[in-house]
């Protein structure tokens, strides 16, 4: 088994990302486990869980892009902003909002500075506000900068007060509190009724190596009340967890794949000089790739074509080169796979 990779799980409803993590690391044991940011308990589609190595790569994967499709109900507000909440605010939807509707879904695209949802993953003095905000605590967030790279009115049912949205977003873009935003823009209450992530970065839920469907069996209650629930991929519900290991690895996403940089591979001695927090220096970038730009992450794998084990995320940069030339200076940033 490889020391590091990625999985692609299409996340079913009732059971939450984590749910799916602890399968993993039942599954896998012995293996560190960890994701690239969960999804809502009431979404669904991919969570791309990281193991092993892997998860030293956790920086540089959480940044990338998401790709959605939401619907939003129009003329209601939930305390959660998704289905699982209390209607808090209700009105009649004019039927000028329909009409005008396409228009102002596609000027949400830019970078907009929008509060949370009360009811978020996001930590607050140390506790996740969700946790807080089920006290009955108040819970003061701060808005941030949240990137719109594209949005589209894919169907509307005035009659069931529905629009579905496709999204393209930037990491940490909240489709609840968007959601809100775009039913504040138009003068009526919303909220996001389903959520399904469709893509992180590059890597999509069609992917023919993602995980799923799930047999999801409900287990009781923990001691906090928490709905406990058992998930195991379709067909596999009595496999032992040799046969479920089995079943992972065999649809790994290798580490090169899953961080999606520029590649270099350089000699043993020269990665060996990166794992020990030492500069190299790249003679030529490759002529048929063009070279990433200055002060961007690049991925050094050890040995011609990347066959040795070691895998370091370099910083590239220009300085040093020879005028003309195509190459530059290497700073390690982090060692992934110590070289063998």
């Amino acid at each position: 088994m490889s020391t590091g990779f990625g999985l692609l799980l299409d996340k079913p409803p009732g059971a939450s990302s984590h749910d799916l993590v602890d399968f993993v690391r039942y599954a896998l044991r012995g293996y560190k486990v960890g994701h690239a940011g969960t999804l809502d308990p009431f979404a669904t589609g991919l969570l791309l869980v990281l193991v092993g190595d892997a998860t030293k790569a956790m920086p540089f994967v959480v940044g990338h892009d998401k790709r959605y499709v939401a619907t939003v109900v129009l003329g209601a507000a939930t305390d959660t902003g998704d289905p699982t909440g209390t209607v808090v605010d209700a009105r009649p939807v004019p039927d000028r909002v329909w009409q005008g509707l396409s228009e102002v879904v596609a000027g949400l695209v830019g970078t907009l500075h929008l509060r949370p949802p009360a009811y978020a993953a996001v930590k607050v003095g140390g506790v996740a506000a969700h946790v807080r905000a089920r006290r009955g605590e108040s819970v003061p967030l701060e808005a941030r900068p949240m990137e719109i790279h594209d949005a589209e009115l894919l169907r509307v049912d005035p009659a069931r007060c529905e629009a579905d949205l496709a999204l393209h977003v930037g990491a940490g873009t909240y489709v609840r509190s968007l959601a809100e935003h775009l039913g504040e823009r138009l003068g009526v209450p919303a909220h996001t009724a389903s959520l399904r992530r469709v893509a992180i970065g590059r890597h999509t839920v069609d992917d023919p190596r993602t995980v799923g469907p799930w047999v999801v069996e409900a287990r009781g209650r923990d001691r906090r009340g928490k709905p406990r629930v058992r998930v195991r991929p379709c067909g596999l519900e009595g496999a032992d967890r040799d046969r479920l290991a089995e079943h992972l690895v065999a649809r790994a996403v290798s580490l090169d794949e899953l961080l999606d940089l520029p590649v270099v591979d350089l000699p043993d001695a020269d990665v060996g000089r990166l794992a020990r927090g030492q500069p190299a220096e790249l003679p030529a970038w490759g002529a048929q790739e063009p070279a990433p730009p200055k002060g961007g992450n690049v991925l050094v794998r050890q040995g011609p074509g990347g066959r040795g084990a070691g895998r370091i995320v370099a910083r590239w940069g220009p300085e040093g080169a020879s005028e003309g030339a195509r190459g530059g200076r290497l700073e390690p940033v982090r060692l992934l796979v110590r070289p063998a």
